[in-house]
């Protein structure tokens, strides 16, 4: 029996989860959220949220970052959350200002090696790591949805 292709098939997950890593990033888990498979979900400093999809509009990413943030304003009070969206597109649609897209892996990773991960002090690890169980949380809430 043939499987049929997953949404994210013609992209390497493995590699964009790397370019991520390297440049001091922490990968979770990639949920599905209303119906669009997300490649990539990674959380740095500050609050910081990368989200990444493939072959899609930017529109769409842009409505399930909705749907992050509106979770985050019922969960949470006066933490700023920085989310980017980024899409990688075998033929890019026009990038819109809140949604960067890239045409491939290489251009990705150039762009985050200019945009890394800002190290965290020692003593904001404990705070890192409960924002990290935090979104942890909030992805398999996504996955219901």
């Amino acid at each position: 029996m043939i499987s049929a292709p997953t949404e994210t098939s013609k992209w390497d997950k493995t590699e964009i989860t790397n370019i991520f890593k390297d440049a001091g990033y922490e990968p979770k888990e990639t949920p599905k959220i209303k119906g669009l498979q997300t490649i990539l979900f990674a959380i740095g400093s500050n609050e910081t949220i990368w989200i990444g999809a493939t072959d899609c509009q930017p529109s769409e990413l842009s409505k399930r970052i909705e749907t992050i943030q509106q979770v985050f304003s019922d969960t949470l009070e006066d933490i700023e959350i920085t989310i980017n969206g980024f899409i990688l597109n075998s033929t890019p649609p026009q990038p819109t200002s809140d949604i960067l897209v890239f045409d491939n892996t290489e251009t990705l990773r150039d762009y985050i090696n200019a945009h890394r991960n800002t190290p965290l002090p020692p003593d904001e690890m404990e705070n890192f790591e409960a924002f990290s169980s935090y979104i942890s949380t909030v992805i398999e809430y996504l996955g219901r949805l």
